[in-house]
């Protein structure tokens, strides 16, 4: 099972827990297995790949998927 995140998921990937290029060893106790997706996301965190926020014409940050959110009227709810 995949050992990111509490995710019960098929682990396809085995991943270096320090990477290769950083010192890391090839050995057991330095291999956890991950799926896929968590593997890609790990790989990217530790090296520096940040993914950029998307901006809607009004200039405020669009969440992932492109939905808008409702942050409410400034202040609060005041009564």
């Amino acid at each position: 099972m995949c050992k990111a995140e509490g995710v019960t998921r098929r682990s396809t990937v085995p991943d270096h827990i320090i990477p290769l290029a950083q010192g890391g060893e090839d050995v057991d106790e330095n291999i956890r297995c991950l799926c896929e997706e968590h593997h890609d996301q790990v790989t990217r965190e530790e090296f520096g790949y940040r993914e950029r926020p998307e901006f809607g014409a009004d200039g405020w940050p669009v969440p992932p998927g492109g939905g808008r959110k409702s942050f409410g009227r400034r202040g609060g709810n005041r009564r």
